[in-house]
């Protein structure tokens, strides 16, 4: 049965292939600490050969996750914005499904915890401004005028600016953020 669905493991939005990914990984996390009970052992015996194969395939979208946003990385041209930068990958299994290449922008005004978030996942790409509440009234305009920007949460506003699919060109993405940067930091 996962053979043949593997595809949409890794293609589509299918929460209940993803489940089913999580499950297995949460076998396989229980397998390592030695916490399996008789049923799981069966499930890994008996599709042991799919296992190997759906582990192969993650192995690739990881790296190839990690390819592309190492090219997104080098082709910025925002130095100048940023105080650090770092890759990671969220915990439980829909969340490493997703790489995020994360800067901590210089202070702007009060906004002293500007982040930008670029994410990348089989559903495509994000890019994202977070806590953005302390911008100046101008600045927020402008965002709300080219961005249809809006409060997102009441405790941490962030815009997301950007979403393309998973095959679009880095160039997309770099121009995007490069706009919305310099549009900030004017």
């Amino acid at each position: 049965m996962i053979q043949k669905n593997i595809p949409k493991h890794v293609d589509h939005d299918n929460l209940y292939d993803l489940y089913l990914v999580n499950e297995m990984i949460g076998t396989l996390s229980r397998l390592k600490y030695g916490k399996l009970d008789q049923k799981e052992i069966d499930y890994i015996k008996d599709n042991f050969d799919d296992l190997v194969v759906l582990g192969n395939i993650f192995e690739r979208y990881y790296s190839g996750i990690n390819q592309k946003l190492n090219e997104v990385e080098k082709r910025l041209n925002i130095k100048e914005f940023v105080q650090e930068s770092s890759k990671w990958r969220g915990k439980g299994m829909q969340r490493k499904l997703v790489n995020v290449l994360f800067f901590r922008l210089i202070p702007k005004g009060e906004c002293e915890n500007l982040q930008l978030k670029i994410r990348l996942s089989a559903k495509g790409w994000s890019s994202e401004i977070w806590n953005t509440k302390k911008l100046s009234t101008e600045i927020r305009e402008q965002l709300k005028n080219d961005y249809g920007f809006q409060l997102t949460n009441k405790d941490e506003e962030y815009l997301i600016f950007h979403k393309m699919d998973f095959n679009e060109s880095f160039e997309e993405v770099k121009e995007s953020v490069e706009k919305i940067l310099g549009l900030i930091y004017v």
